[in-house]
């Protein structure tokens, strides 16, 4: 039997893992990405030559006992976990300033982080899978009715024909950035316009040690501030061998929002965070070995101007949302049009098996 050839936009950890199980059911797929590399918001850093030194620019955390397919994946591909450092104190950091420990439980305490990174995911999918990828391909437009989706790349305007178009862009992107044909009704468009991109506003800041001198210091690297520029610090470092890490990290998110951020600029930005740090830990936070800052308001492939003013807490996310555009056409998956799971990793799975049972195939 036939299957209809389908094309996802979108090379995400939603995108691929479509790819993957429609690869799995014979459908021929082609994956369009505007970026040069895939894994979208999921982006891991090398640090050095080892395999698992990298630190996590995007999404970090799973809680596999809370994500069941998130769980069966990692276990399918054999992509391990490691538990989030929280042994010792946390901090609390004032409006004024003032620095209090807190000895208890961590709210992170049932977190783990990948070993190698989240975007060992992404290369377990990627590895696992045969799919014709284009990268450095941008959609600007789909027609229903032609059944071709036109994408720019760095030769000018290309044509693809395809039986069926999943999106899995965040729906923001999505409704400002790819001209449909017959366009979706205007309530739908609104929806989508309205739906926050989950990162499009965060930035984080990484600081390298050669030592992880908070943990000699009977601190989990864990801290909350209600002062600023950094409003949560976590130990970061990655899981290369032992138990001891190699390379030790403190994860940040800078509580500023991205206007702000631009009038303060990175240089004064970074001054100030590490005065924080060292409020906080003590000298040795000035002695940092490399700093790396991910400003997710930058990426265009992510973030459009309504993002820019961000979110302080985790948004609420849409089930109401149709999965379905231009008569069954166009489908809708990414992070964001998950109900349950949205804006995290887990969701990005969740609107993936959405899809999948539209085309009535197994999750």
């Amino acid at each position: 039997m036939s299957r209809d050839a389908v094309i996802i936009i979108g090379a995400g950890l939603s995108g691929l893992y479509l790819a993957h199980r429609l690869q799995q059911q014979d459908y021929p797929v082609t994956l369009l990405e505007a970026r040069d590399r895939l894994g979208g918001r999921i982006m891991s850093k090398k640090i050095d030559a080892h395999q698992h030194a990298r630190i996590d620019l995007g999404p970090a955390w799973v809680w596999p006992q809370m994500q069941p397919r998130l769980n069966r994946l990692l276990e399918e591909l054999g992509v391990e976990v490691f538990a989030q450092y929280v042994d010792g104190d946390s901090l609390l950091q004032a409006s004024d300033g003032g620095v209090q420990r807190h000895p208890g439980p961590s709210p992170h305490s049932q977190s783990c982080r990948i070993v190698g990174g989240a975007q060992s995911l992404v290369e377990a999918l990627a590895i696992n899978s045969d799919i014709t990828i284009h990268r450095n391909t941008t959609v600007r437009a789909i027609d229903a009715r032609a059944q071709t989706i036109t994408a720019r790349n760095q030769d000018g305007a290309i044509e693809f024909k395809a039986d069926k178009v999943i999106s899995a862009l965040p729906l923001r992107l999505l409704a400002e950035s790819v001209q449909l044909a017959p366009d979706v009704a205007a309530n739908i468009r609104h929806e989508w316009q309205a739906v926050p991109t989950w990162m499009a506003g965060h930035c984080k800041i990484l600081f390298l040690y050669d030592s992880p001198f908070w943990r000699e210091q009977g601190l989990s690297g864990e801290a909350f501030s209600q002062r600023g520029p950094l409003t949560e610090i976590y130990d970061g470092s990655p899981l290369v061998a032992g138990d001891e890490p190699s390379i030790c990290a403190l994860t940040s998110f800078v509580g500023l929002n991205a206007s702000q951020r631009r009038q303060i600029g990175e240089g004064p930005l970074i001054e100030a965070s590490l005065a924080q740090l060292e409020q906080l830990f003590g000298p040795q936070a000035r002695t940092v070995d490399r700093v790396i800052v991910k400003d997710w308001s930058a990426e265009a492939q992510t973030t459009t101007a309504a993002d820019l003013v961000g979110v302080h807490q985790h948004p609420h996310y849409s089930p109401a949302l149709p999965r379905q555009v231009l008569d069954g056409y166009l489908s809708i998956a990414g992070t964001e049009a998950a109900p349950e799971y949205g804006g995290i990793i887990e969701g990005a799975l969740e609107s993936a098996d959405e899809i999948l049972r539209l085309f009535r195939l197994p999750t």
